[in-house]
């Protein structure tokens, strides 16, 4: 990790961020994304007063652990992250947003729901079905 990539964190972290604020520093700094493991030892090691020189692997005390798991659930549930591969997290606002298509299935007859939603989107009164009842299939 470079050197501007922990002064990123480091920064976020001295104006009281949280460890997903911390994390989403360095990945902004870094422009790609970065293994799980290394941006939680940066987040951790600033978080508990380190100089963002991160944790050597097996050394973590159980505050230090728990301040670990609870930097990795913010991360797995703020937005502004992506799960990009194989331990990698990058920014939501590198991705490109993909085409939503709409996909409009045939359903059992009993899905009264269905054909009034079809009605309002089609203007159609009367919604033809075929003659077979399919929830016999």
């Amino acid at each position: 990790m470079n050197e501007e990539v922990k002064r990123a964190a480091k920064e976020a972290a001295e104006k009281g961020g949280s460890g997903a604020d911390i994390v989403y520093a360095a990945l902004r700094a870094n422009g790609a994304p970065l293994g799980v493991k290394e941006l939680i030892d940066l987040a951790v090691c600033l978080k508990s007063g380190g100089d963002g020189e991160g944790t050597a692997a097996g050394t973590l005390d159980a505050d230090k652990a728990k301040l670990a798991a609870r930097i990795h659930t913010e991360i797995n549930m703020d937005l502004r992250f992506v799960y990009a591969q194989k331990g990698m997290w990058g920014l939501r606002e590198w991705v490109k947003p993909q085409p939503v298509k709409r996909v409009i299935t045939a359903t059992p007859r009993g899905s009264a729901g269905l054909d009034s939603w079809l009605k309002a989107i089609t203007g159609d009164e009367e919604i033809e079905r075929p003659e077979e009842d399919w929830a016999q299939e």
